[in-house]
């Protein structure tokens, strides 16, 4: 019932009146709302501004993550899964965690309603053994403990698909990518001009605007999406214990994709998403090992992700060079004040910040044959700050490491077999130089419609920084954890079409 007080009402609890105040989401997200507004007006403009033309005709479906480059999915050795954002689009998916769920060799845990953490985990390895990739661009959070990614923010409004490569993929991804890589790919440009506007309303009090504008002229690509959505959500807390106080998440996010080329010889390309969230959360009773009802309890976070890439082929498109510059950065602050509920106030932010840059040649010696290679350096840091009544608050002042890498891979495809191997070393300022290889290999049995393929790759995962510094539960002796696996498949039409699928096999040490 309203009291007349701004930004404040009561509510009734068991016969208590307990004073709450209103979501800081009507705040912090109103301000977002402004740029929300100002992005409606860039989408009526851009939507009538570029001249219509046909889009192209569709070609082969290709992967550029298991590889670094385009390679069609036949040619390569390791499991792969593809997902389109009409197949998220057909199954009604709101969430990238409910798009990997349907996903072999994948499960995904949630801890609440919308915007809680969600991890994911590829063939029973932890959330923090899966790289998380959005257009090639790390996401996996520095200052987390693990340096996992949390999908529990994640909507699937700008994905264009989503690439799947299980087993290690450490030759060219590095640390992290022990049980496999998930590239999420967004939306790009199209020749022409394309454009969508999406308003929704349902239950729960969840509301949701999107659009996007998608556009080409002459030799450049544009593509811009934005959404806001939000939701009352539901108790995080059994609701049946009494616990009837609703979670809610609200999230604005604006993705920007292009390229042009300067010449025949010469493109760029760039990338930048923001994204901003507020999830209510509930507090877990260490007495009674369940959750309970926290009044206050939020969490907010902005994540901004960022890339930009100069390309130049030089004879006559033989040889490819790619110099780039990608990043990201994560703010996390979660705070909660003191209720009849819950006596405690806390105050914790974290902070972690990624950022590369590199050079990649391709160089294609013909038609079956191509050589790749690059060099790497990375650093990443991260620092917290809890401050609060509860007794297990850290602080941790900023911290960070740096590694350089060298890759380099063959490749080789035929119509009946493909296959390639690769190396990197990684020099990482603490734990020094780490040496891992992949061997991959696919079989086309042709007319069959059976495709026979196997794998063999080592990685490796470095302690993360919260691992190696945190007063309580660090350990600056920790060394990096060492892997190997194979894989061995077969996938196509069996019984004269009656049946399809795929079979893998695989293991990991």
């Amino acid at each position: 019932m309203e009291n007349g007080i701004p930004g404040l009402f009561l509510q009734e609890r068991s016969g208590d009146f307990l004073l709450k105040k209103e979501s800081r989401r009507s705040g912090r997200m109103g301000r977002s709302r402004l740029y929300l507004i100002f992005l409606l007006c860039l989408f009526i403009m851009f939507a009538g501004s570029f001249p219509h033309e046909a889009v192209g005709d569709e070609v082969e479906e290709v992967v550029v993550t298991a590889t670094r480059v385009e390679t069609p999915v036949k040619e390569v050795g390791s499991s792969v899964t593809v997902i389109t954002g009409d197949e998220m689009k057909k199954h009604g998916d709101r969430y990238l965690g409910d798009t990997l769920r349907r996903v072999a060799g994948i499960s995904v845990t949630r801890s609440g309603g919308p915007g809680t953490l969600t991890s994911v985990y590829m063939r029973g390895l932890k959330s923090g053994n899966v790289l998380v990739l959005v257009n090639g661009v790390e996401v996996n959070d520095p200052s987390s403990i693990s340096r996992d990614f949390d999908f529990g923010t994640l909507t699937v409004e700008d994905v264009e698909r989503i690439e799947i490569i299980r087993g290690p993929q450490s030759v060219l991804y590095g640390s992290d990518a022990v049980g496999g890589v998930i590239n999420i790919i967004t939306k790009k440009g199209i020749k022409g001009r394309g454009y969508s506007l999406g308003v929704e309303y349902g239950s729960f009090e969840t509301r949701s605007i999107q659009g996007s504008v998608r556009a080409g002229w002459s030799d450049s690509l544009l593509a811009l999406t934005f959404s806001s959505h939000h939701t009352g959500g539901i108790s995080v807390a059994n609701a049946s214990n009494g616990n009837d106080e609703r979670d809610g998440f609200g999230k604005e996010s604006i993705t920007l994709n292009g390229e042009t080329a300067i010449n025949e010889h010469l493109r760029i390309n760039f990338f930048g998403k923001y994204e901003e969230t507020e999830t209510d959360l509930d507090d877990y009773n260490n007495a009674t090992f369940l959750f309970q009802d926290d009044l206050f309890y939020t969490q907010d976070l902005d994540r901004f992700t960022g890339k930009a890439e100069v390309s130049l082929d030089i004879f006559e498109g033989r040889f490819e060079n790619i110099f780039g510059i990608m990043g990201t950065s994560t703010q996390r602050k979660l705070s909660d004040d003191p209720d009849s509920i819950n006596p405690d106030w806390k105050r914790f932010s974290y902070w972690g910040k990624w950022r590369r840059v590199y050079y990649q040649g391709n160089y294609y010696l013909s038609d079956h044959l191509t050589l790749t290679g690059g060099i790497e350096a990375e650093e990443e840091k991260f620092f917290q700050d809890e401050q609060g009544s509860v007794f297990f608050k850290e602080s941790i002042s900023e911290k960070a490491t740096r590694t350089e890498s060298y890759f380099a891979q063959v490749l080789y495809a035929s119509d009946f077999i493909s296959g390639g191997a690769g190396a990197r070393v990684d020099s990482h300022d603490r734990f020094g130089d780490e040496l891992t290889y992949r061997l991959h290999a696919s079989v086309n049995l042709g007319e069959t419609g059976i495709l026979l393929r196997a794998s063999y790759g080592t990685g490796f995962k470095a302690p993360t920084l919260f691992q190696l510094y945190s007063k309580k539960y660090g350990d600056p002796n920790l060394k990096p954890e060492k892997t190997k696996g194979f894989d061995a498949g077969v996938e196509g039409d069996f019984l004269d079409g009656t049946l399809s699928g795929k079979f893998t096999w695989f293991y990991i040490d």
